[in-house]
């Protein structure tokens, strides 16, 4: 696989936000692994490259959010082989939360050598979930969740980045769906894990995996013989977020068919379309 390679970036290079962002990787269901792998690379390449004049080809600078866990490890992997056709300058970033101790120190060094192996710059941090959360008011997840895309909207600024990349695919939308619904959430909540959005800083978080089923990645990761780290906080049942992976989200599956929750990622990207529709029009 190519390496990535430094290149100096223009001063005026700057991503411009693709329009079609909503319909990559979103419609393609049941896929095998070589399809899965050559459209997704086509799918990414297609939403990088539109809008963006010859001139911004230059060093496009993105950072990636990397726990250690296989979306994300995935993710990695896919942009890394991007990176010496587009010129991508790709930068990690990576959150210790402080809440599994030695669990979470491991993370961090598998994190730091995946990148080290790879030739990509990484940034880690240590941060306090637990004195925000009692600062706040808030719970841990959304504590944690708060605090990290703080961190990374400051690596992207710190590396000139315009945008984020994380690894949500679409089991986790299908998730944050059903827990909206259960708080009686509106379409703003429904459609909460938006393929694109922007933070106050003007940086866009993307989700290239948004319309991939974790099973797909799973696959995935098999075939390229990745490695990666297993969260053991994901099976504690305190987090309502487990509760509905393990036990709602099969039972789904079951009724619905094993495609159900790229389906759910589709209506709520319809649902973020809409919305964006009724305020665009108040």
């Amino acid at each position: 696989m190519s390496r990535w390679s430094r290149t100096t970036r223009s001063p005026n290079a700057c991503s411009a936000l693709p329009t079609n962002w909503t319909k990559s990787v979103s419609t393609e269901l049941n896929r095998t692994v070589s399809a899965f792998l050559e459209d997704l690379l086509e799918d990414l390449r297609s939403a990088l490259l539109v809008d963006l004049r010859s001139a911004l080809l230059e060093d496009l600078h993105l950072v990636i959010g990397v726990s250690g866990g296989i979306d994300s490890i995935v993710l990695l992997h896919v942009l890394h082989h991007l990176a010496p056709y587009h010129h991508l300058k790709l930068v990690v970033a990576h959150a210790h939360h402080g809440l599994r101790d030695v669990e979470a120190d491991d993370d961090e060094r598998f994190v730091i050598g995946v990148c080290d192996e790879f030739n990509i710059p990484c940034v880690t941090t240590r941060l306090n979930v637990h004195q925000h959360a009692e600062g706040s008011g808030k719970g841990l997840e959304a504590s944690a969740r708060e605090l990290r895309y703080a961190f990374f909207a400051r690596v992207a600024e710190e590396h000139q980045a315009r945008w984020i990349a994380v690894g949500h695919t679409a089991d986790d939308v299908a998730e944050t769906m059903i827990m909206h619904l259960a708080r009686a959430s509106g379409v703003d909540g429904l459609s909460a894990h938006r393929p694109v959005r922007t933070l106050p800083n003007g940086v866009h978080v993307i989700r290239p995996l948004i319309g991939v089923q974790r099973s797909d990645v799973a696959d995935y990761a098999a075939t390229h013989g990745l490695r990666w780290r297993e969260d053991t906080s994901n099976t504690d049942p305190q987090f309502l977020r487990n509760v509905v992976r393990a036990q709602i989200m099969p039972a789904m599956r079951a009724v619905f068919g094993s495609d159900v929750g790229t389906r759910m990622a589709l209506s709520a990207s319809l649902l973020a379309d809409a919305s964006e529709i009724v305020h665009d029009a108040v």
